[in-house]
């Protein structure tokens, strides 16, 4: 993995794979010679990295949790384990920081609220393979960090596509995609929203081709949620209880993403295929266009909105780092 300034200016190299965001300081990736483990195992996987720190652009050795880790970004990583380890009947998780491991518990690790203090876990209706970069369908809980307490549970009786979801930059609210049935040959599917306070719910209904809303959803820092809901170029902007505020045009095959706080947003055309092209970022009224080199994989903004990682190539080894606009 080589990082880059804004400029495309190499600031350090690194030989690694999946970077993520321990902190708003620091990138950790795997050491690409020793990533993924060869063979099953009972056990959670320790890798060798390296962590970069990218205000001073320095480097060291560490060694990480292995493989599909989800940083709170408070330095404190969850990584899940699935099938077909032996001896495993549902996927599980162990939550690491400061070198330690929790016990292990059931579920798969989806992500983090912004305060770092909140997990979502997704629960299997059935003992199967979950490949998180595919929709899993099961049952989601909230837990508390570190207490691990359950603050929110989305009910047993529904089928939920927790592929996407995502807490309020506030850490009250959370969304998550529930399939519906509006009687319809095309399933439907819809935004549920669970207020983590009352363990109330509020809905967003999404008419039409569910294929339509592949792009998402997003968080403002106003705690507003902005969706496609039946056009692929209508953009609305929904209030945590569900109440639309308002909408606006939008370019065909756009899609959005958001720092964890809300504070930056990041408009991403797509091309004819589906992959990403140039990003506008957006904050504190200020934009600019980031157009690194090559085809781009996959974007990651740090917890404070303030950098945005740019990953580059197949196999995404290539990231430049460009600090977002303030």
């Amino acid at each position: 993995m080589k990082v880059f300034d804004a400029a495309a200016n190499p600031v350090t190299a690194l030989n690694g794979l999946k970077p993520l965001w321990l902190d708003s300081q620091t990138v950790e990736a795997y050491d690409v010679d020793h990533y993924p483990p060869k063979g099953p195992s009972r056990q959670f996987y320790s890798v060798p990295g390296s962590a970069v720190d990218v205000a001073n652009r320095t480097i060291e050795p560490v060694t990480l949790p292995c493989c599909y880790p989800v940083s709170n970004g408070r330095g404190a990583v969850a990584v899940s384990r699935t099938l077909p380890d032996p001896g495993l009947f549902r996927p599980t998780f162990v939550i690491w920081q400061d070198g330690h491991a929790t016990a292990e518990r059931e579920g798969e690790a989806l992500g983090w609220d912004a305060t770092g203090d909140k997990l979502v876990v997704l629960h299997s209706l059935q003992p199967v393979d979950i490949d998180p970069f595919f929709d899993p369908r099961g049952w989601l809980e909230v837990l508390s960090w570190p207490e691990m307490n359950t603050l929110f549970a989305e009910g047993h009786s529904q089928e939920g596509d927790a592929g996407d979801n995502a807490f309020d930059p506030t850490g009250t609210y959370f969304a998550y995609y529930v399939s519906s049935d509006d009687g319809s040959s095309i399933p439907g599917r819809q935004i549920d929203i669970g207020d983590l306070a009352t363990g109330s719910v509020a809905t967003i209904p999404l008419a039409g081709d569910p294929s339509k809303y592949d792009e998402g959803y997003v968080w403002s820092d106003l705690s507003q949620i902005q969706t496609f809901t039946g056009s692929d170029t209508v953009l609305v902007t929904y209030g945590p209880d569900g109440t639309k505020i308002a909408q606006r045009k939008v370019p065909p095959l756009t899609s959005f993403e958001a720092s964890a706080d809300g504070t930056t947003l990041l408009s991403i055309q797509l091309d004819a295929d589906g992959y990403p092209t140039p990003v506008t970022a957006y904050r504190a009224g200020a934009s600019a266009l980031l157009q690194p080199p090559g085809q781009v994989h996959s974007y990651s903004i740090s917890p404070d909105g303030r950098r945005i990682l740019i990953t580059v190539g197949s196999p995404a080894e290539t990231v430049y780092l460009a600090d977002v606009p303030l």
